[in-house]
C-alpha cells in the first residue's frame, strides 16, 4: 500500500488496515517536510505503533530528515514523482527570460498542518487576502489565487476576496500545473511540493 501522507488521518486508516491484513506499507512524501516533530505512524512513539515499512524520500534532505525523526521506515530515495513532467526545457514550459517585470503573480493559498503547532486555521484565508492587497496595491494587475484542492471553505474565500474589492481569480481543483505555466512568478507555502515544481519549470518561487 502507497500513501502520500501518514500523518493524514484517513491515510492512517488504511495503514492501519495493511498492516492488519499483512501488507506492507510506504509513504511518498506529500510535501517539502521540515520540522523535526514526530509522528507515531512514522516513529513508533507513544502512542501508536510504526505502521510504514518504507518511506520514499525525494533526496538527501528527506532522507536525513528521516533519520533524525527516527523514522522506523526502510529508506529509499526515488527522486520526486512526475518532475520530468514540469521540469523547464520541454515545449510546454516557457521560462521566465528575467527576473524582474513579472506581470502574471500565481499564489497559493496558505497551509496550516499538523507540523505548525503554532498555526491557526483562521490565519490561512487572512494571510491569503493580505498577500493579494499588497501585490494589487504594488501594481500587479494580473494575480490569481489557487487554493489547495482540500480547501474546505471555498465560498468564504470568495466572498472575503469581494469584500475587499480585489481583482484576482480563484481556482481550487485544477491542476497545479497550468496555474505555473501561466504564472511569471509564483508565492506560495515553503512546505508544498509546489516550490520544487515551480522551479523545476524555471518560475522564481516566493515562499
Amino acid at each position: 500500500m502507497l500513501v502520500g501522507d501518514a500523518g493524514n488521518a484517513l491515510n492512517r486508516i488504511v495503514l492501519a488496515l495493511s498492516r492488519a491484513r499483512g501488507a506492507q506499507s510506504a509513504e511518498l512524501a506529500n510535501g517539502m517536510l521540515l520540522t523535526d516533530q514526530r509522528l507515531d505512524v512514522r516513529s513508533g512513539t507513544s502512542p501508536g505503533e510504526a505502521l510504514v515499512d518504507w518511506f520514499f524520500a525525494w533526496g538527501p534532505q528527506q532522507e536525513a530528515w528521516a533519520k533524525a525523526t527516527s523514522c522506523k521506515a526502510n529508506v529509499e530515495v526515488t527522486g520526486y514523482p512526475g518532475i520530468d513532467g514540469v521540469r523547464a526545457g520541454g515545449d510546454e514550459n516557457d521560462q521566465v527570460e528575467g527576473r524582474s517585470g513579472y506581470k502574471r503573480v500565481l499564489v497559493l493559498g496558505c497551509w496550516v498542518d499538523g507540523y505548525d503547532t503554532g498555526g491557526l486555521h483562521f490565519i490561512k484565508p487572512a494571510y491569503t487576502i493580505e498577500i493579494i492587497s499588497r501585490l494589487i496595491a504594488a501594481g500587479f494587475d494580473q494575480v490569481r489565487l489557487k487554493l489547495h484542492p482540500e480547501t474546505p471553505n471555498l465560498g468564504y474565500y470568495d466572498s472575503a476576496i469581494a469584500y475587499h474589492g480585489l481583482a484576482v481569480e480563484v481556482f481550487k481543483s485544477s491542476p497545479l500545473k497550468e496555474h505555473i505555466d501561466w504564472a511569471d512568478a509564483i508565492i506560495g507555502p515553503v512546505s508544498s511540493g509546489s516550490y520544487v515544481e515551480s522551479l523545476a519549470s524555471g518560475k522564481p518561487y516566493f515562499p
